[in-house]
């Protein structure tokens, strides 16, 4: 879908109806990357800067390289850690941002993939709607490799079924 034909979507059924704004929706994915915007910046106000228990604490400081870097935690959160560190000159907030990043493309992807397949709406907001459930909204601002990694394998699932639903089609 184009913007010059979402664009005419949207004058031709102004003209005809009153409920244009509904027949758009049905015909575009738009909502689906407003609520997943939205997802995003709800849960990045409710969390900034991220929460950090001790353990996040600890990659931090491993992170920063204040403290000798250890295997008790995953080595590859605290080396993404460094390097978003020297990427955005010490920006500590920035693994935040990744990890919800990470989770609302993931679930945008699934909404996306299911309105590929369904063309509703209702159904393709599915996905995004999990991502307002409290046990799902509670802990995504947590900065704990359990969570990067759910993030993380959201947005790897969400590619591959895109992925697929492209190369089939």
């Amino acid at each position: 879908t184009s913007i010059s034909h979402i664009h005419y979507v949207i004058v031709i059924n102004m003209k005809k109806n009153k409920n244009w704004s509904l027949r758009v929706f049905s015909q575009s994915p738009i909502l689906l990357i407003a609520i997943a915007i939205i997802g995003f910046l709800i849960s990045l106000v409710f969390f900034y800067p991220g929460y950090r228990s001790p353990d996040s604490e600890w990659q931090l400081c491993q992170a920063l390289s204040q403290c000798d870097m250890d295997s008790w935690h995953p080595i590859s959160m605290t080396v993404v850690w460094k390097v978003l560190l020297r990427v955005t000159g010490g920006f500590v907030p920035m693994m935040l941002i990744l990890q919800l990043l990470m989770f609302w493309a993931g679930a945008l992807l699934f909404s996306l993939w299911v309105w590929q397949r369904t063309r509703k709406w209702q159904l393709a907001i599915l996905p995004l709607a999990l991502g307002f459930l409290p046990n799902v909204l509670n802990i995504i601002g947590v900065i704990w490799k359990d969570i990067q990694m759910a993030s993380a394998l959201l947005l790897a699932t969400g590619l591959v079924i895109n992925t697929y639903n492209s190369k089939k089609t």
